[in-house]
């Protein structure tokens, strides 16, 4: 889809900045709300390509949101193992091990 005037529209971050992340982002250091907040940021970006590509009538261009949606979900994947890992050693230090 051509990137003109009638086909953009404004930003919008409702999706973005919900209920859950807000709550997501609280999380127990800011290093762990700041990798909390790009895991949201590119399940945020997933589901936008994901989406596009299913409503893109140009095959080309829905390989190409596709792609991106794939691309997005490396991302996620090295961003939630980093997370798991940062709160293991937020527990560690503080002597709490979860059941």
């Amino acid at each position: 889809m051509p990137a003109t005037p009638e086909n953009l529209s404004p930003l919008d971050n409702s999706e973005v900045i919900t209920h859950q992340f807000l709550q997501r982002v609280k999380g127990g250091s800011f290093e762990m709300a700041v990798v909390a907040a790009g895991c949201e940021l590119e399940l945020s970006a997933i589901n936008f390509y994901a989406r596009a590509a299913k409503e893109c009538p140009d095959e080309e261009s829905a390989k190409v949101f596709r792609f991106l949606a794939d691309w997005e979900k490396g991302h996620l994947e090295s961003l939630n193992e980093l997370e798991v890992r940062m709160k293991d050693e937020y527990f560690a230090e503080r002597g709490f091990t979860p059941m």
